[in-house]
């Protein structure tokens, strides 16, 4: 049963590659750190196989170690994700200056 698995595992990352990368860049908004987070989510969900407890959970699963990744990538290199409202006040400061 483990094996069936972990071979379904691989065929999800394998098959989802491009879709995990989307999501990290969404989070990192930065290529290298995208592509870092996803390295390690494959690695530690590969290494952590064992505890997927059911099959239809593992898209969940991983999503959850995929953006805990993001997290902790952002965290490393002490980014600051500026959101719509972020830019918008930064622009409201600059023209209020004038």
């Amino acid at each position: 049963m483990k094996q069936i698995l972990y071979e379904r595992l691989i065929q999800y990352i394998l098959e989802n590659q491009d879709r995990f990368y989307r999501v990290a860049y969404s989070y990192t908004r930065h290529q290298e750190d995208a592509l870092d987070a996803v390295q390690s989510a494959v690695c530690k969900a590969l290494e952590a196989h064992e505890k997927i407890k059911n099959a239809d959970a593992i898209k969940t699963w991983f999503y959850k170690i995929l953006i805990n990744e993001c997290l902790t990538v952002l965290k490393k290199r002490g980014k600051v994700v500026l959101t719509a409202d972020t830019v918008e006040q930064e622009v409201y400061y600059e023209k209020g200056y004038d």
